[in-house]
């Protein structure tokens, strides 16, 4: 019985954890700066105005 507890709290946990990271982000497109550097491709945090919630990754 607390095998199954166990699993299925993991389980609800990390669909939770999932939704949660992924609703604050944004996908950005490569891009060429003005100096002609390229930038990749990547992820960050939506724009909320809040300067502490940002990711580091």
């Amino acid at each position: 019985m607390k095998k199954v507890l166990l699993f299925s709290s993991l389980i609800l946990f990390s669909i939770l954890f999932s939704s949660f990271v992924q609703a604050g982000t944004v996908r950005v497109k490569g891009y060429y700066r003005k100096d002609g550097t390229y930038v990749q491709p990547h992820t960050r945090t939506a724009p909320d105005g809040i300067k502490w919630n940002n990711k580091s990754y």
